[in-house]
């Protein structure tokens, strides 16, 4: 086993730390949200002996397969990007409140029309679709506190943030040096 073999040994065996551990799981629970389970197919990152600051992963989901891409120095579109054999759906994550829907070339922006309770009251008075990242961490907390409180069903339990780590983990031991430029 050679230096660098054995430092990305050391990492997978303690945790990621970069990119894949700060975005990942987000990115992971947004596609098994949307798609079902995902069992990774291929990763790779540029951690070398360090941290991760760009990964590439391609998963296998219920329904369909793709592809992620992660980075904290390369500027990316930041969106969640289906393309079907009919038609193509653009959704960005800085825009939670509109998706883009292309068919014949064209892309047609339509609204999303999920909504989430904004207050902690039975029945739910005050309901609000986040528009950005803050409203959406909003509804987080509210969801969280209704949880506790009203004893309602989280959004996401234990069971789909215990897949989301497996994933991770998987991506780790069999993770590839990502191929770098020049």
């Amino acid at each position: 086993m050679g230096r660098d073999d054995a430092s990305r040994l050391q990492r997978r065996l303690h945790g990621g730390t970069g990119v894949l551990f700060d975005i990942g799981p987000h990115a992971i629970d947004l596609l098994g949200w949307l798609f079902g389970a995902s069992e990774v197919r291929f990763y790779a990152d540029d951690a070398f002996s360090g941290v991760e600051s760009n990964v590439v992963m391609e998963l296998q989901l219920d329904i369909c397969r793709g592809r992620v891409n992660l980075s904290w120095d390369s500027p990316l579109s930041n969106e969640l990007r289906v393309s079907g054999s009919k038609a193509e759906a653009v959704l960005r994550l800085d825009c939670f409140d509109r998706l883009a829907v292309s068919t014949a070339n064209q892309f047609i922006e339509r609204r999303a029309s999920v909504s989430f309770p904004a207050d902690i009251e039975r029945p739910c008075r005050v309901r609000i679709s986040p528009t950005h990242y803050s409203q959406a961490i909003y509804c987080q907390l509210i969801q969280t506190v209704r949880a506790i409180r009203l004893r309602e069903a989280p959004a996401v339990d234990g069971e789909l943030g215990r897949h989301c780590v497996s994933v991770m983990e998987r991506a780790l031991l069999i993770a590839r040096p990502l191929a770098t430029p020049g």
